[in-house]
């Protein structure tokens, strides 16, 4: 007996996924699905192609044009498993490739396309395989896999812009630290013999800056261990805990100038999900389920369980969001008036772009702030260092004189 991982729908269109026992892949199978289970995809830990770590991962591009490309051969009458070997062919990213030559065995052995991806819920999300198996039932492959592209290109794009954006203000802080670490630890040290020399009485910001720049000197491989040693353990407390979770979250969603980009950021990814599954006639319960785990913050996963429960409850999807203040007021005012006039999917699409936009501007206004506040910031840095170093210098010169 051996033990597979499996992910299955039940009746109700709730999606479970666990371990169990049998003597082969098609026995477990069997069993699921004698016990009313819609199987998604069953495999052992062995069938994972290559380990998963830092390097080994497929991104937003990558799969953008793997939907990309998929669609455009469907589209063009190529059988999905010619499709997948002339992608496999192109592809570059050698992970990829190694799951590539999976789907592929799999869907020469007689499997559907989206059980074949159920089987990398890290690389294809549970809303995409959904997306695909609606594609699937309805004989509208290639053109869900064209929305699909489309949805995973504009959040490519978005996620770029706010790296981008990103990218001039990280640099400058990381230089300012290296130069001021620079700085202290050689320029400090050197003149700390002037001072003693001169055999004066320094003020207490020379004091300060010389007794940093000496500590940073002797001991910067003890702080480095100490922040080493301190984000590993934030990192541990995080992932593994619920508590950690929430107060990482929190946290992040109180700072200032990143909790409004965040919050559009993760609105943006909500109702790119709501749109998507909508689009596809996916039930409603089901796309909340799927919304619920695919949503990256803790927070937002448990207000769309609550909601999930409301709506099974009979309230209307609308009133359900209100009651969530996760989620802003317009969110559940658009939403009602979709579900009054049946353009629901409508609305969402149009969220989708309200909040993406919002978030590119906001960014915009992040960065025009952020980048005076830093040549204050540097100034001052400049400042306090011109007057711990130079004024004693001044003093030691005129009293010489």
């Amino acid at each position: 007996m051996e033990k597979y991982f499996y992910s299955a729908q039940d009746n109700k269109g709730f999606i479970q996924t666990g371990v169990i026992e049998a003597k082969d892949m098609l026995a477990a199978k069997k069993h699921l699905e004698d016990n009313g289970l819609l199987v998604l995809w069953v495999k052992t830990q062995s069938n994972e192609p290559v380990l998963n770590s830092l390097f080994q991962r497929v991104n937003v591009a990558d799969k953008a044009i793997f939907l990309r490309q998929l669609s455009t051969m469907l589209e063009s009458g190529f059988p999905i498993d010619k499709a997948l070997k002339i992608i496999k062919a192109e592809t570059k990213n050698r992970y990829f490739v190694s799951i590539i030559a999976v789907l592929i065995e799999q869907i020469e052995s007689g499997e559907s396309l989206s059980r074949a991806l159920a089987a990398y819920p890290k690389v294809f999300d549970p809303v995409l395989t959904t997306i695909v198996r609606s594609g699937e039932s309805s004989g509208n492959l290639p053109q869900v896999l064209d929305l699909l592209a489309d949805a995973t290109e504009k959040e490519r794009a978005f996620n770029s812009s706010l790296v981008s954006a990103m990218i001039y203000p990280i640099f400058i802080v990381l230089a300012m630290i290296v130069v001021g670490f620079l700085v202290l630890t050689n320029f400090i040290p050197k003149i700390k013999s002037i001072f003693e020399e001169g055999s004066m009485i320094l003020p207490w910001q020379t004091r300060a800056v010389i007794w940093a720049g000496t500590f940073l000197a002797d001991y910067w491989w003890l702080i480095l261990a100490v922040l080493a040693g301190l984000i590993i353990y934030i990192y541990w407390y995080v992932k593994n805990s619920k508590e950690g979770r929430m107060i990482y979250e929190k946290v992040l969603l109180r700072l200032p100038l990143v909790r409004e980009v965040l919050l559009l950021s993760l609105m943006t990814k909500l109702n790119r999900l709501f749109f998507l599954l909508f689009k596809s006639a996916t039930p409603i319960l089901e796309t909340l389920d799927l919304v619920s785990k695919t949503m990256p913050f803790l927070i937002y996963k448990e207000a769309v369980v609550r909601v999930r429960e409301q709506v099974a409850k009979g309230l209307p999807f609308s009133s359900s969001l209100a009651q969530e203040n996760v989620f802003p007021t317009l969110e559940s005012q658009l939403v009602a008036v979709g579900e009054q006039t049946g353009t629901l999917e409508k609305m969402f699409e149009r969220l989708t772009e309200y909040y993406e936009q919002a978030a590119n501007e906001q960014v915009k206004r992040v960065i025009a702030l952020v980048e005076p506040l830093i040549i204050v910031i540097l100034a001052i840095g400049v400042a306090i260092m011109v007057w711990a170093v130079f004024a004693p210098i001044y003093g030691l010169t005129q009293f010489t004189g």
